[in-house]
């Protein structure tokens, strides 16, 4: 009976004693940031040592005290995204840029790191803790998405006294999808058309298609030629080129998706190079020409043909479409006093953001926006299946058997042979029309109504020379030979060498191809200047 007593009294008395001399050792770090926060590791030291550190700040943080998996539950940090820029063709793999942007959802939790001595670096790391990129800036910053399937954790290190512990991470965000590259490219180029068609194999999920097209051999063009906004569609006719080169053709497939709160859309890698060698003709659709210029010094911009009122300046060089003249009617030699203008937002191309009145001193040559090429034969003009298309489709009668297509903007004319609806091309051959001061008369019911063999003029400078086998089309403008100084066969005015418009209303020929239209085509037949 004492021995039971006294074996209970001597347990108390142990247990007492190792009361007295537990402690429980927690790291400042985790004190200060987040009330109540468990650790993982639970350290004892003799109480002596602790009253003599006076705080246990001193203590080196456990890395296994703020495991992964408790921070991840805890989720101090917070983390959104939200891509750059919604153009599929900037973002594709490597070069889609998202902004993302991270915080502490207690700003005082990390100031109290600090002011303990830490120093806090930031991570942005994938779901498998691979570190994608370091972050300075953790209020903004920009990471190019590589592929499908990541997912993404802004993580905070801190470091202090040459050791480091992980402190804090933020939830998963959602990755962003890329489609695969579209397959089964095909590139052809039939000679009837001169159109290029490219063809794919449809790609699951995809929203649309990027076509690029480009002469390097190389590398893919940054901007792409087409956008195709429909998935279903497979295919896409080029017909936007002229020229005899070797083009190369890619495709990618769009992706529209949604992930953290965000819109987004993607373009994928870009499918296998396909190549094709086009021919010479024209493959854009029939158009009448345009005249253009640039100032040659700085030109007032007038609200009127003939007024001083001004409203800006056009600087030297600044290119404008020109669209009409003053005086209309310029005889012989002269030149219009003014020009109306329009200047457009890209330079070359766009909105109208400027018109008006300009002198033509100010102004350098006005020249027709044909296509130039060395060869002008066939590269800057249309093949036989596009004008015959074209002229049975606006149903042009003729009284006779012939029709006759003046192009001024490819400067060529054109006989069709047969009747309306069921034109041929029978010729075709180049020509100069009337430059933009005494242009070629635009109308599409001209008539071939007189011949004459033989014409006279003067040369600016009063030289007389002369043309002949004149074929009229209107009162004083006709179809007729290259032009030959007086008395003689040298040339004064003959073919031109760029293409350019260069008459004074006439349509001058080779001497072969008027002299055939002189010898073949009656009159009545239809003349369409365009």
């Amino acid at each position: 009976m004492h021995r039971k007593r006294l074996k209970k009294v001597v347990c108390m008395v142990l247990t007492v004693a190792m009361i007295g001399t537990t402690f429980v050792a927690v790291p400042a770090f985790a004190e200060d940031t987040q009330a109540g926060q468990s650790t993982s590791g639970v350290q004892t030291e003799d109480n002596s040592s602790a009253a003599e550190s006076g705080s246990a700040e001193a203590e080196t943080p456990d890395k296994a005290s703020v495991s992964s998996a408790e921070t991840q539950s805890k989720a101090p940090l917070k983390l959104s995204a939200k891509p750059v820029t919604s153009d599929a063709a900037q973002n594709t793999p490597g070069q889609f840029a998202v902004k993302f942007t991270g915080a502490w959802l207690d700003p005082a939790q990390q100031k109290k790191l600090t002011d303990a001595g830490w120093t806090l670096t930031y991570e942005l790391k994938d779901q498998n803790d691979k570190v994608l990129t370091k972050v300075t800036d953790i209020a903004s910053f920009v990471y190019k998405i590589q592929d499908s399937g990541t997912k993404y954790k802004l993580v905070c290190t801190a470091a202090k006294q040459g050791e480091t512990a992980q402190v804090f991470e933020s939830a998963l965000l959602s990755g962003y999808k890329f489609l695969s590259a579209p397959t089964g490219v095909s590139v052809k180029c039939p000679k009837s058309d001169n159109n290029v068609t490219i063809k794919w194999k449809k790609v699951s999920d995809a929203s649309g298609y990027l076509i690029y097209r480009t002469t390097s051999k190389s590398e893919i063009p940054a901007k792409q030629t087409k956008t195709i906004s429909s998935g279903k569609t497979t295919s896409y006719v080029d017909k936007n080129r002229s020229g005899k080169k070797t083009y190369y053709y890619y495709v990618r497939a769009i992706y529209k998706g949604s992930s953290n709160g965000s819109d987004y859309q993607t373009a994928s890698e870009a499918s296998a190079r396909k190549s094709v060698t086009v021919n010479w003709y024209l493959t854009c659709g029939v158009r009448t020409i345009k005249w253009y210029t640039t100032t040659k010094t700085s030109a007032k911009l007038y609200t009127s043909r003939t007024g001083s009122k001004s409203k800006g300046t056009l600087k030297k060089g600044t290119y404008v479409i020109v669209t009409d003249k003053y005086p209309r009617k310029i005889l012989n030699w002269d030149v219009p006093k003014r020009i109306y203008v329009k200047q457009l937002k890209d330079g070359k191309s766009g909105k109208v953001i400027r018109k008006g009145w300009v002198r033509w001193k100010d102004c350098k040559t006005v020249k027709g926006n044909v296509p130039y090429s060395k060869k002008l034969d066939k590269n800057n003009d249309w093949t036989k299946k596009v004008k015959e298309k074209w002229v049975n489709k606006k149903k042009y009668g003729s009284k006779t058997r012939y029709l006759i297509w003046i192009s001024q903007y490819t400067q060529h004319v054109t006989i069709f042979k047969g009747k309306k609806g069921h034109w041929k091309v029978y010729k075709s051959f180049r020509c100069c029309s009337g430059k933009f001061q005494q242009p070629t008369p635009k109308s599409k019911s001209f008539t071939i109504h007189k011949h004459k063999m033989k014409r006279t003029r003067l040369t600016k400078h009063g030289n007389p020379y002369y043309y002949t086998h004149l074929s009229f089309f209107t009162g004083g403008d006709s179809f007729h030979t290259i032009c030959w100084y007086e008395g003689t066969r040298r040339v004064v005015k003959g073919m031109s060498n760029s293409g350019q418009p260069n008459t004074r209303g006439c349509v001058r020929l080779d001497e072969k191809y008027a002299v055939w239209i002189y010898r073949h085509i009656p009159n009545g037949t239809k003349v369409i200047s365009y």
